[in-house]
């Protein structure tokens, strides 16, 4: 019974495209599906060397066209996902869903048992694929800043990493994908502090800190699959990628800051890394024009040109008008005389560009520029009508409102238009405030029926496995107060956890006493309703021989005022309280009072970083480690 509720809920969990609520806000608009369909159709990828690209496209445009009321067609590209895979989840999701819609029952119960069939059993590479998909229908649909998305790559590289074949190296460079996007942004909202009116609230979550470890992140993973991967494609990306990642603060970044212990890397700059991927594809069209925007970047408009151009000559691309606009504006910036036909003429060929891209797409960040190039060239109406395009609109993906809101002031300064222009001042100001309140929109509410591919319950030879299936969908007995032998102190151990950690620390505990007659103390149980989260906190530390923390990454949520810090900070409060308590009573040596858990890979503070921590593989732990844990935790009678 508990299997059946398993695989039922890990069908909700991973769903379909037609059920993701993630996906509902996109169907509404009839006329930007129909834009996005016509993008989907310029995709076309070899199955054989990026399967999981090629599968999720097919199942998106699956997506819209079944909300296009093209049911057809939408069946026709999920039945070509299952010709290519037959095992693919969200396909089989799919043509359940879609043929319940259409009343056939027989054939929708005839997916839905493929699908519980698959899920049944161990499907690490299928379910790894399945998370990619979703993470890339959120990423291509969705265009703002946010990485809801951003959790779903990361359990596809998580449950994926031992999986072979091409996908792989798919699931790291998306991953890595993720974190460029992320540092881009990170260092946006770095600069929007910089010039701040007031002290922004949630300045730790783009700390120099973590923007250097995000990036230091990205360039490690790229470089995996640089030297790892099977797919020219990806390999070539990726050393392209790796310099744009440098190029986002070159002042301050190296590819040697990046690999400090790679000898080999220390002379490599963001250039000689755009070369060595154009050596390897110098007629791929998506490398050819992400190496042109960087040269656009730099300034270096002769470099960049033709391969804006020769990228345009294979395929048409909102990208590529975008960044040759921008180097045109650049052109002219850079001209003295201003008043040259030359100079107008490259404010004119922007104004083409701009024009082109927003034909394609409809982003704002061209809406905003093509109205800053009609102020350059002194038509101020015309400026003005395209910056409501750029405001109002619902993509806020690489775009800057703050800019945009700062050029309409200066265009009403312009017409003299006082009142107008400190009214858009304000709003500057107003929407600069507004993004540093939340910065970076990660989707931090995690369910644990929807993160359980982070552990196995298959179990591993030499561990200690803590999850079972039963414990997915039903949490362990609650403790019952055994009689034992009076003890120093009324718990033998207090554990410490993140909220999203909370079944697996549950389980843990229950298997710590029902098969070892320890007695342990936790939040969730053991403090007092309606007593100060804090002071209880101190009770139960005080009143426990030993004192286990649970680690695993944090997503950097900001910490809840009147509790135990629970977001970046959260770790040092808690071990700084324990030091302190073990330091004060004789337990023995520090290093044996505090035993750290590494339930998932993270950095361990550094308080913590000369004790010996139990490292967890897929939330199982080495059978030596488990006696040793267990003899440590038992107080002498």
């Amino acid at each position: 019974m508990a299997k059946d509720s398993l695989i039922n809920q890990t069908v909700e969990s991973l769903g379909c495209h037609l059920s993701w609520p993630e996906l509902r806000g996109c169907v509404a608009d009839k006329q930007t599906l129909l834009r996005e369909q016509g993008i989907l159709a310029g995709d076309d990828w070899d199955y054989n060397d990026r399967p999981t690209y090629y599968t999720a496209v097919r199942n998106l445009q699956g997506f819209v066209a079944f909300h296009l009321s093209d049911y057809q067609k939408a069946l026709g590209f999920f039945n070509d996902v299952l010709d290519k895979d037959k095992r693919n989840i969200n396909a089989l999701g799919n043509m359940a869903f879609l043929h319940k819609k259409l009343c056939k029952m027989d054939k929708y119960r005839q997916y839905h048992g493929q699908l519980t069939e698959i899920l049944a059993l161990t499907c690490n590479a299928e379910r790894a694929m399945a998370y990619a998909d979703k993470a890339h229908a959120i990423r291509f649909l969705e265009h703002k800043r946010c990485f809801r998305y951003m959790r779903f790559i990361e359990r596809a590289v998580t449950i994926g990493r031992e999986c072979d074949g091409p996908q792989r190296a798919e699931w790291l460079f998306d991953y890595a994908l993720a974190l460029y996007k992320r540092d881009f942004h990170m260092l946006y909202l770095r600069q929007l502090a910089s010039e701040a009116l007031f002290v922004p609230e949630h300045s730790e979550w783009y700390s120099e800190e973590r923007i250097s470890n995000g990036f230091k992140e990205a360039c490690r993973f790229f470089l995996e699959v640089a030297r790892n991967s099977t797919s020219r494609d990806y390999q070539a990306l990726s050393w392209v990628f790796l310099g744009i990642l440098v190029n986002h603060d070159p002042e301050h970044r190296s590819i040697a800051k990046a690999f400090i212990d790679e000898p080999d890397l220390q002379d490599l700059t963001a250039e000689k890394c755009f070369e060595k991927g154009l050596e390897m594809l110098p007629e791929h069209a998506v490398l050819i024009r992400r190496v042109g925007s960087e040269y656009v970047k730099l300034g270096n408009y002769e470099k960049a040109r033709p391969l804006l151009e020769k990228s345009l000559s294979k395929t048409r691309s909102q990208f590529v008008y975008r960044f040759r606009a921008l180097m045109f504006l650049g052109m002219y910036e850079r001209t003295t005389d201003k008043q040259t036909d030359q100079a107008r003429e490259f404010l004119q060929k922007a104004i083409e560009d701009f024009t082109c891209a927003i034909e394609m797409r409809k982003y704002p960040a061209d809406y905003s520029d093509l109205g800053y190039v009609y102020y350059l060239l002194g038509n101020i109406d015309e400026a003005i009508s395209n910056f409501p395009h750029a405001i109002d609109s619902e993509h806020d993906h690489f775009f800057d409102p703050v800019q945009t809101h700062k050029r309409w002031a200066k265009c009403l300064d312009e017409l003299n238009d006082q009142e107008g222009s400190r009214l858009q001042l304000e709003e500057a100001e107003k929407i600069r405030e507004e993004i540093l309140k939340t910065p970076l929109a990660e989707d931090h509410s995690v369910d644990f029926n929807d993160d359980f591919d982070y552990y196995s319950t298959v179990e591993k030879l030499g561990y200690v496995r803590i999850l079972e299936d039963y414990h997915f969908v039903a949490p362990p007995p609650p403790n019952t107060k055994q009689n034992r032998t009076q003890r120093k102190y009324p718990y033998d151990f207090f554990v410490w956890h993140a909220d999203r950690d909370s079944r697996w620390t549950e389980v843990f505990v229950h298997k710590l006493e029902s098969e070892h007659g320890l007695l342990g103390c936790m939040e969730q149980r053991d403090f007092h309703l309606g007593r100060s989260v804090l002071n209880e906190f101190l009770r139960c530390l005080k009143e426990s021989y030993k004192f286990v923390i649970v680690l695993t990454p944090h997503p950097s949520s900001p910490s809840c005022e009147g509790t135990v810090p629970r977001g970046e900070g959260w770790e040092s409060y808690v071990i700084d309280q324990a030091v302190f308590e073990g330091n004060k009573c004789v337990r023995g040596h520090l290093r044996e009072y505090i035993l750290p858990v590494l339930l998932r890979d993270c950095n361990i503070p550094e308080t913590l970083q000369t004790v010996n921590a139990i490292k967890c593989k897929e939330g199982q732990i080495l059978k030596e480690q488990w006696v040793d844990l267990v003899q440590k935790l038992a107080q002498e009678v």
